[in-house]
């Protein structure tokens, strides 16, 4: 499809490099791992595909497809070796099966509570612990509900403060994680800037992104740090933002 890339980028604290592309260029994947090891699973590029690639830490090499072909799904894992993918959609609707990685195949675990999809992905740095939260299904139904992953079945607890799908990816683990941005056309902006922290039993508002978006990646160890980066409002952005507990505020990095 016009305007789907393969392009990665590497962000080292202060600016972003452009490394090694994917082989499939595809947009709404899963993600999972880390910036030496990780994994790109499923998404779309003129249909949905289950195809999986790994990333070393300098390049990226096709391996085990996953099961459901789908994209906009939740993924969490530590590394390229252990994973979980859930959630997603494929016409003609959603999924609510997970998927577990062992580092050779993918297995079909204990399924969500609520299928759905555009879910927060990659919230949990091990495969055994992980969140889903917000997304949507059907059009116009958008969840606030999180569901934590302990290794083999889904259990429902604390909703977010506002329902919306699509919120920034790969931020914070299973008992410590930022919930930033995401759309609800339903919400005014449609576009949010709602930033909420998740202390491992409920949501708490904190600062907002200084820019409403949807869609945009993320990194973060826990609920004190995270980097915001792209997404849309509705037009493509390219700035980032950094989230610090200690100042409690939002600093906007250049393009």
């Amino acid at each position: 499809s016009p305007g789907v890339k393969t392009e990665t980028e590497l962000y080292n604290g202060s600016s972003w490099t452009e490394v090694n592309d994917l082989n499939t260029a595809r947009h709404s994947v899963s993600t999972s791992g880390t910036t030496t090891s990780a994994l790109s699973i499923g998404g779309e590029n003129g249909g949905y595909t289950g195809i999986v690639e790994e990333w070393n830490g300098s390049a990226f090499s096709e391996i085990t497809d996953i099961n459901t072909t789908r994209g906009e799904g939740g993924g969490a894992g530590a590394n390229a070796e252990a994973a979980i993918i859930f959630g997603g959609a494929a016409p003609p609707g959603k999924f609510a099966n997970t998927e577990s990685w062992n580092g050779s195949s993918w297995t079909e675990v204990g399924d969500l509570n609520t299928a759905r999809f555009q879910v927060m992905s990659g919230v949990g740095k091990v495969y055994t612990a992980a969140l889903c939260v917000g997304g949507r299904y059907p059009n116009p139904t958008y969840y606030n509900s999180t569901e934590s992953w302990n290794g083999s079945s889904w259990t429902e607890v604390n909703n977010l403060n506002q329902a919306r799908a699509s919120c920034a990816a790969q931020t914070g683990t299973s008992s410590s994680a930022i919930a930033a941005g995401g759309g609800n056309p339903g919400l005014s902006p449609a576009f949010t800037g709602k930033n909420e922290d998740w202390n491992g039993v409920s949501w708490v508002e904190v600062a907002d992104l200084s820019q409403g978006r949807s869609g945009a990646g993320g990194a973060g160890s826990d609920n004190t740090s995270a980097i915001i980066y792209g997404g849309y409002t509705p037009s493509a952005v390219a700035t980032s933002e950094i989230w610090s507990s200690s100042s409690t505020t939002i600093k906007v990095l250049t393009d």
